[in-house]
C-alpha cells in the first residue's frame, strides 16, 4: 500500500557527490543513503503515483523509466522544504512528467489515465 505524498515525518541535514546530490548538496552521503532507503522502505518501492514497482540506480540503468527518484510533494522551486516530510517515492516517468504540478493533482490525473 503506497503512502500519500504528504506523509513521512521523518527529519535529516547533510553533505556528498550521491547520485542526487543536486537536490541534497547540505547531506553527506551516507545520510542522503539512509533518507533514500527510508523512503523507498515507507513506500513500499513503487511509486506513489502510478504504483510501478521502481528500482534502485544500477550501472546501465539510468535512463529507466522505472527508476526509484525522490519527488519533492511541494516543489523547490515554489518553496517547498528539503525534508523527508515532503519526499516520496516516484518513478522516473512520473517525477519528469509532473513538474510542478499539484501532487494530489497529478495522482488523480494518473488515476484516470491508467487502465483499472
Amino acid at each position: 500500500m503506497a503512502r500519500s505524498p504528504l506523509s513521512c515525518q521523518v527529519l535529516f541535514r547533510a553533505k556528498s557527490n550521491h547520485p542526487i546530490s543536486p537536490w541534497f548538496p547540505s547531506m553527506k552521503a551516507a545520510q542522503r543513503i539512509k533518507l533514500f532507503e527510508t523512503i523507498f522502505a515507507l513506500d513500499g518501492g513503487c511509486c506513489v503515483y502510478c504504483g510501478v514497482e521502481t528500482h534502485h540506480l544500477a550501472k546501465g540503468l539510468s535512463r529507466s523509466p522505472a527508476l526509484a527518484t525522490l519527488d519533492h510533494v511541494v516543489p523547490r522551486s515554489v518553496g517547498g522544504p528539503l525534508t523527508p516530510a515532503n519526499l516520496v517515492l516516484a518513478c522516473q516517468a512520473c517525477n519528469n512528467r509532473r513538474g510542478v504540478m499539484d501532487a494530489e493533482e497529478f495522482r488523480a490525473l494518473r488515476k484516470r489515465e491508467l487502465p483499472s
